[in-house]
C-alpha cells in the first residue's frame, strides 16, 4: 500500500507547520496586529518548541574562533553559523540563545508574566540603522513595552492591547539613537534562572540596563505612551 503523503518525518513537519499555522490565524483574530510582528511572535514559538522537544531548527556550525560579539548586544557568543532576524541585527550565537532561553522558560514555567519583558529586551537592545520601518517600528514599541512594565508596573496581559492601539495610531516611526552602548546585561543574564521568581528578577535587570540605554528617548517614549492611554 503507498504510503501518506502526510507519513513519516515530512509528515510530521507538515503537520507541525499546519499547526503553526493554525496558531498565527488563532494570533490574528485574538490580537489583530500587522503580519510582520505575528511573523515574530510565531519565529519564536517555532524556535523554543523545537529546543524545548531538543531539537534544533538547523545544525549551528561552530567556526573557527570560539566566540564572536554580537553587534547588536555587544556580547560574546559562540561563533556558530545559523539563522538570524531578518531586521534585527544579532550575530547567530545570539540569537540561538535567546531560543534556548525561550525554550527553557517554555519547559519549566509555562508562559511566564516576565516572557514579554524578555522579548521587549532583546528587541530593543538590538536596533537596526532605522533604514528599515520595520526595525524603526521594533525599537519603539519594545521600548513602550519596557516603559509601561518597568516605569508604570503595567500587567503583562494589558501590554499586548497597548502595542496594538500604539500601531493603529502611527503611520510610521522615527528613528531612536541610544545613550550610551547596549546595556551591561545581555541575554546571557536570563541563562540559568532557578524559578520563576527569579527568572522575573533577572528580566528586570535587564530591562532596566536596556532602558537605562536609550535615555536620551525616555521622554519622547512617555510622551508617546501617554497620548495613546489619553486616546479614548
Amino acid at each position: 500500500m503507498a504510503a501518506s503523503p502526510l507519513s513519516g518525518a515530512a509528515g510530521w513537519e507538515s503537520r507541525r507547520e499546519a499547526r503553526w499555522h493554525r496558531h498565527g490565524e488563532r494570533l490574528g483574530a485574538v490580537l489583530p496586529l500587522p503580519s510582520v510582528l505575528i511573523a515574530g511572535v510565531l519565529a519564536c514559538h517555532r524556535s523554543a518548541e523545537c529546543l524545548a522537544r531538543g531539537q534544533t531548527l538547523y545544525r549551528p556550525r561552530v567556526s573557527s574562533r570560539a566566540t564572536v560579539a554580537c553587534p547588536g548586544c555587544g556580547g560574546p557568543f559562540p561563533n556558530i553559523v545559523g539563522p538570524i532576524h531578518s531586521y534585527v541585527p544579532s550575530s547567530p550565537g545570539c540569537w540561538n540563545t535567546l531560543g534556548e532561553v525561550q525554550a527553557d522558560e517554555i519547559r519549566r514555567f509555562g508562559y511566564d508574566p516576565a516572557h514579554g519583558l524578555v522579548v521587549d529586551a532583546y528587541m530593543a537592545q538590538h536596533p537596526g540603522d532605522g533604514t528599515d520601518r520595520r526595525d524603526r517600528q521594533s525599537v519603539f514599541v519594545h521600548l513602550i513595552g519596557l516603559c509601561v512594565r518597568l516605569e508604570q508596573h503595567t500587567s503583562y496581559h494589558l501590554v499586548p492591547d497597548l502595542f496594538q492601539r500604539v500601531l493603529q495610531q502611527r503611520s510610521d516611526f522615527p528613528v531612536l539613537s541610544r545613550s550610551h552602548g547596549p546595556g551591561l546585561l545581555t541575554v546571557v543574564h536570563m541563562v540559568g534562572a532557578s524559578d520563576s521568581p527569579e527568572y522575573e528578577r533577572r528580566a528586570r535587570e535587564w530591562g532596566n540596563a536596556v532602558w537605562e540605554s536609550w535615555s536620551g528617548e525616555h521622554e519622547r517614549i512617555r510622551r508617546a505612551l501617554h497620548a495613546t492611554t489619553q486616546t479614548p
